[in-house]
C-alpha cells in the first residue's frame, strides 16, 4: 500500500454491504469532494480490494453473503490497519457489544438517515485524524528522545545539557531537531548491528550533517 491520506485529499472509504439500496444512500449522501467511496458486496471482494488499495476508513455490514463482517474487521485491524464502523439491521444490545470488542469506531442501525450517516462518518474521520496526529507526535518525541539518550551517554551529559547541545548544533545550520535525531538514531542502529569494538563516533555522524 503506497498511497496515504493527506489533509487536502478526500477520505477514501470502503463500504462493504450486500444491500445495494444502503450502498446507494451512502454514495449519494457523502460529499464526493470530501469522500471517495469504493463498494464491495461481500467479504472476498472487500479483502481483495484491501490488498490492492489504500483506505482511510471502512463501513461494514455485520451480515454478508459469504461470512460475517467481524471476519473483515479482524483483517482490517490486524493486517491492513484500517479503522472501521459497522452498519446493520440487527438492533440488539448484546450483539452491539461485539463490534466494540472488535475495535469498531461506531455501530449504526439500519435504516439510517442521511443526517445520521454524515454525523457518524464525520465523527469517525475526526477520531482517525486525532489518532494520526497523536501517533505522529509520539513518533517525533520518541525519535528525539532516543537521540538525546545517545548524546547523553556519549558525553556524560544531563538531559537538559544534552538537549542544549542538540539545539546548539541544529540552530546555526538551520536543521530541525527531528532531522538530526533521525540521523543519529539510524547511525547508532547500524553501529549496533555491526557489533564493533570501538565506541560509537557521534562527532563523525554530526560532521556529516554539517
Amino acid at each position: 500500500m503506497t498511497k496515504s491520506h493527506t489533509p487536502s485529499s478526500p477520505h477514501r472509504i470502503l463500504v462493504v454491504d450486500d444491500d445495494q439500496v444502503q450502498c446507494t444512500l451512502i454514495c449519494c449522501t457523502l460529499d464526493p469532494a470530501a469522500y471517495t467511496i469504493t463498494l464491495a458486496y461481500d467479504k472476498q471482494q472487500a479483502l481483495a480490494l484491501c490488498d490492492t488499495q489504500y483506505f482511510d476508513f471502512a463501513i461494514l455490514d455485520y451480515e454478508l453473503p459469504d461470512g460475517s463482517g467481524a471476519d473483515i474487521a479482524q483483517a482490517l485491524r490486524r493486517t491492513y490497519n484500517i479503522p472501521f464502523a459497522f452498519i446493520t439491521m440487527i438492533d440488539d444490545r448484546q450483539r452491539a457489544r461485539r463490534p466494540i470488542e472488535l475495535g469498531a469506531l461506531g455501530y449504526m442501525i439500519k435504516p439510517i438517515t442521511p443526517k445520521q450517516l454524515v454525523i457518524a462518518i464525520e465523527t469517525a474521520c475526526a477520531e482517525i485524524e486525532h489518532r494520526r496526529n497523536l501517533k505522529k507526535a509520539v513518533d517525533v518525541h520518541g525519535t528525539i528522545g532516543l537521540a538525546l539518550g545517545i548524546i547523553m551517554n556519549q558525553a556524560c551529559l544531563s538531559k537538559n545539557e544534552g538537549l542544549a547541545q542538540l539545539r546548539k548544533f541544529c540552530q546555526p545550520r538551520n536543521l530541525s531537531l527531528l532531522f538530526v535525531a533521525e540521523h543519529i538514531v539510524a547511525a547508532h542502529d547500524i553501529f549496533s548491528h555491526q557489533k564493533q569494538q570501538k565506541p560509537f563516533n557521534l562527532a563523525k555522524v554530526l560532521e556529516a550533517l554539517s
